[in-house]
């Protein structure tokens, strides 16, 4: 079963509704409470109150999962977000009425609730799953390499690395295509976009670019590639827009991305 539900859209926005999801998997559900077993704490309705944000062009991210089985609004600390509140953590064993969802003696321990930690990756400093979850891709900030693992979760190894990549100055922020083939990276400190393949991971090309590339996207098609990147400006910081293969004035976009000394830089 999927775990997730992606409408994508036109423009650069991201709509995240991490409370909509409402399955509970049957090992799971048969271990609450009958109250809990209904998922109480949903949001409910929250995908057709945000309809208009499609209709708009946005892109809607919703979870099939319920927030009882995790809560993907939490940090991975589980530190509370709401101090002296009622709350529910990170994989929830109460209720935000404060009872326990579980049955007795039931609540998952921490084994349980951490089945695995995968160690030895190298300083990730931006990560991600290709769409067909077949690989998975850091970006080593300081070390200027690119690693990229073939990923089988059901494998007692699930990362294995395919291979280390050495690439310019900082490789900062990553987009993967549709079809799973290129990853593109920014480099910070050389001020370029580089192209990987991950099937025979060669850098394909690279390109420079603005100033300090930051984040970087593709639209739909897979056609176009946006980046932000920031520019020194007397005591600031602006977000500037790069271009690469697309036609000048095309959208009106809004970025925002965290800058040196934890600012951040906008542009309208």
């Amino acid at each position: 079963m999927h775990t997730f539900e992606l409408h994508r859209g036109t423009l650069p926005l991201l709509v995240s509704l991490p409370h909509n999801g409402t399955d509970i998997p049957e090992d799971i559900r048969t271990l609450l409470v009958d109250e809990a077993q209904s998922a109480p704490d949903t949001d409910w309705h929250v995908d057709q109150l945000y309809e208009f944000a499609l209709a708009m062009g946005a892109s809607v991210l919703k979870p099939h999962y319920s927030r009882y089985v995790i809560d993907l609004n939490r940090p991975p600390d589980d530190t509370s977000l709401y101090p002296g509140q009622n709350t529910t953590g990170l994989c929830p064993t109460v209720a935000f009425s404060g009872r326990s969802i579980y049955r007795d003696g039931k609540s998952p321990d921490a084994e349980a609730i951490v089945q695995r930690t995968i160690k030895g990756i190298i300083d990730p400093y931006h990560l991600r799953f290709s769409p067909d979850m077949k690989w998975f891709v850091t970006a080593a900030n300081r070390l200027n390499h690119v690693d990229i693992y073939h990923w089988e979760p059901q494998a007692a190894e699930p990362l294995r690395l395919a291979k280390r990549i050495a690439t310019s100055k900082t490789p900062s922020h990553m987009w993967i295509d549709s079809k799973s083939t290129t990853v593109y990276v920014t480099m910070q400190d050389s001020d370029e976009l580089v192209a990987i393949d991950l099937g025979t991971q060669a850098i394909k090309w690279r390109v420079k670019t603005g100033a300090m590339p930051a984040d970087v996207y593709g639209l739909p098609g897979d056609k176009h590639t946006r980046k932000a990147h920031l520019q020194n400006k007397r005591n600031g910081y602006k977000c500037a827009q790069s271009q690469n293969g697309y036609r000048r004035g095309a959208n009106k976009l809004l970025f925002q991305t965290k800058g040196v000394n934890g600012q951040y830089a906008k542009r309208q």
